[in-house]
């Protein structure tokens, strides 16, 4: 089976996206950064308002507080959307609309594109990952295989060959989306 693709800086932007949401790391940064800043704006409120005996400093830090906690997930969704955007501009430009063949063979993954060619051995693929738009197929390299699915035939018949074929797991992200 034979898949030719040209990427776009979405189908890179996306992809960089879900392995972020997948992240425990980036997980735990952008909770911190929803509870404590918060926290710290009440306790700042509280010792101001102890110290000049004043409800009123209390009052507008809880108030800044409650709107930081419901409005920071979306100033960080742009963050990250905006730096990962960043990203594929710096180190993606030379990739973005090449033709790139991934040619499933019976033994390995023979990839290819302008930049070069390369084999992978079923071994090394870990999971399939698939999304409305997308099978993302996760190395253990750390690296992935994009493929939309618009380039592919027949998905369902991609989807069990490659899982009869490696006893590669498959991961339904269907309904994910960046939050």
């Amino acid at each position: 089976m034979i898949v030719k693709s040209s990427l776009s800086k979405e189908d890179y932007l996306t992809h960089q996206l879900f392995v972020a949401s997948h992240s425990k790391n980036i997980q735990n940064s952008r909770m911190r950064l929803r509870v404590f800043v918060p926290i710290a704006w009440l306790i700042l409120g509280v010792w101001i308002s102890y110290r000049e005996g004043s409800l009123v400093q209390i009052t507008v830090f809880s108030i800044f507080s409650v709107v930081w906690y419901m409005t920071a997930p979306m100033f960080d969704k742009w963050q990250y959307k905006k730096h990962y955007a960043k990203h594929i501009d710096e180190h993606y430009t030379k990739r973005l609309e090449q033709e790139n063949i991934i040619d499933f063979q019976e033994d390995w993954i023979l990839a290819s594109s302008e930049e070069g060619e390369g084999k992978i051995k079923y071994d090394a693929l870990l999971t399939l990952h698939e999304l409305k738009e997308y099978y993302f197929l996760s190395l253990s390299s750390g690296s992935s295989f994009i493929v939309p699915k618009k380039d592919v035939e027949d998905g369902d018949r991609f989807k069990f060959e490659l899982t009869k074929k490696t006893g590669l797991s498959w991961e339904n992200h269907l309904d994910w989306a960046w939050k």
